[in-house]
């Protein structure tokens, strides 16, 4: 592990210590703040028991149980069809492939459901902000309890500078939040063509150098597409494509 992933004895003490912060979850409906309450012991369980890397068991750990095709169940329009990669290591393999996941970088997943992609990209790539943009409440709501557990002890513990916020917004209509985006990702696989005719168009506004992934290849001639990989996700294999808006 290099030296900035090196857990901080200071930051160690704080994080293990469940009554730091714990004001801060009155910001929260009583379900979310329990269930937090109840989900810290086990990461704390789990980061006593090694000092090796636990940045991905703490993710698995933190999703375990949460089902994001019964929360999203009751929307059916394709846009929130809930779809997700087989394994976090198959999501590692997809980013990596990004030239712009880089210390000053702002990270964006349109439809982020429960937040899974922003909190990996926070630990694992430590860029400047990760933001992720949903619609469906419920999965919106898991992905904010989890963002309070990475801001207010993971951050800490692992020594990262990632800032990572989730937003109850359509995609379409926020895009004064994403327009500074650096890379975005998108799992668009069930999105009309309307709706990315749309987005399309959006994207290309984003600044030079900016970069897009998406499961879907994009109707634009602004955007360049420098890479196609095959991807395993739990629909079945699929495409992830990379764009870039260059000069």
């Amino acid at each position: 592990m290099d030296e900035s992933n090196q857990l901080h004895k200071e930051s160690r003490t704080e994080f293990l210590d469940l009554n730091t912060k714990q004001k801060e979850l009155s910001i929260f409906p009583s379900p979310w703040k329990y269930y937090i309450k109840l989900r810290l012991p086990s990461l704390v369980s789990l980061l006593k028991s090694s000092n090796q890397d636990l940045r991905l068991p703490c993710i698995s750990l933190m999703y375990n149980g949460w089902n994001g095709h019964v929360l999203a169940k009751n929307y059916k329009a394709p846009q929130f069809v809930y779809g997700e990669f087989s394994s976090l290591s198959q999501y590692i393999e997809i980013l990596n492939s990004c030239n712009r996941l880089k210390p000053d970088c702002k990270f964006v997943d349109l439809g982020s459901g429960l937040g899974k992609v922003n909190l990996l990209v926070a630990l694992h790539y430590n860029i400047k902000e990760s933001l992720g943009i949903e619609l469906v409440h419920r999965l919106n709501r898991v992905s904010d309890a989890h963002g309070w557990i990475y801001n207010n002890f993971l951050k800490q513990f692992f020594n990262r500078q990632s800032k990572v916020e989730f937003k109850h917004a359509d995609i379409l209509k926020s895009f004064k939040d994403w327009k500074d985006a650096d890379v975005v990702f998108m799992n668009s696989i069930t999105w009309k063509a309307k709706m990315m005719k749309k987005l399309t168009y959006l994207l290309e506004q984003l600044k030079e150098g900016s970069e897009v992934i998406a499961t879907t290849a994009l109707p634009t001639k602004t955007l360049k597409l420098y890479k196609t990989i095959e991807v395993n996700a739990d629909w079945g294999n699929c495409k992830a494509y990379f764009y870039t808006k260059s000069c």
